[in-house]
């Protein structure tokens, strides 16, 4: 039977959050999709101290697709050369939430940049942002609390932007992709609104323009880990 004809599997190279559940304790790691059948996938997964435990664990792959979110209920197969794991399929995926009430709470390395006159627009904005991102001496991030999700994000700033400014937004996910911290990103954005808070500081709500299937791969796997974490789960 091909499990995947109601709702789409994760496709090859997409980045899955792996959640083991043995004995009543949670595990939490994230692995990159090489390869997938109608059911079974494999994916790249250094291995480790779990390995033990997730051989007996109930698996749930959590990804999204398009603007909303999945899980995939698996059971561990065996260990392959390459850092590879092959999962078993089983049941069918399920459709969870959409982009925009993926979210969560959470501390990060965060710099929110209004783009220059020339670059304040749809074409130039992917220019700037490619600026930032390929260079890390041009930025410098602080630790803030944010509410992040799938759409967007609100974040403390200490003066207010103006509503429709193209910002760029960048952020240090710090996630564990196949043994390797990984997750810095420099997204678009545009301002929604900025709303005065009680500390004298600003709380600056943003929406993503043009957001990659790369980025929000990695934005979805922080905010799992962070609702995760808040379960009491352990990080790999």
């Amino acid at each position: 039977m091909d499990l995947g004809k109601k709702a789409p599997v994760p496709e090859v190279d997409r980045i899955v959050t792996i959640i083991g559940i043995h004995g009543g304790q949670p595990l939490l790691s994230h692995g990159q999709v090489v390869a997938v059948s109608p059911t079974s996938l494999v994916a790249k997964l250094p291995p480790g101290p779990e390995d033990v435990l997730l051989e007996k664990a109930v698996i749930t792959l959590m990804y999204s697709v398009g603007d909303t979110s999945y899980t995939l209920r698996c059971a561990w197969g065996e260990r392959l050369p390459g850092d590879q794991v092959l999962l078993r399929m089983t049941g069918p995926p399920r459709r969870g939430e959409r982009r925009e009430f993926i979210r969560a709470e959470i501390d990060l390395e965060v710099g929110v940049y209004p783009a220059p006159e020339h670059q304040a627009n749809s074409e130039g904005i992917a220019d700037y942002a490619a600026s930032l991102r390929d260079d890390p001496t041009a930025t410098r991030l602080v630790r803030r609390r944010l509410d992040l999700s799938g759409s967007g994000l609100r974040v403390p700033q200490d003066a207010p932007l103006k509503k429709n400014v193209w910002v760029v937004v960048v952020l240090d996910l710090e996630v564990q992709i196949s043994g390797m911290t990984t997750g810095r990103v420099a997204i678009p954005a545009q301002v929604i609104r900025s709303k005065a808070d009680r500390g004298g500081g600003y709380d600056v709500a943003l929406h993503y323009n043009d957001l990659s299937t790369a980025d929000g791969d990695l934005i979805h796997a922080a905010v799992f880990a962070a609702r995760m974490a808040d379960l009491g789960a352990t990080s790999d």
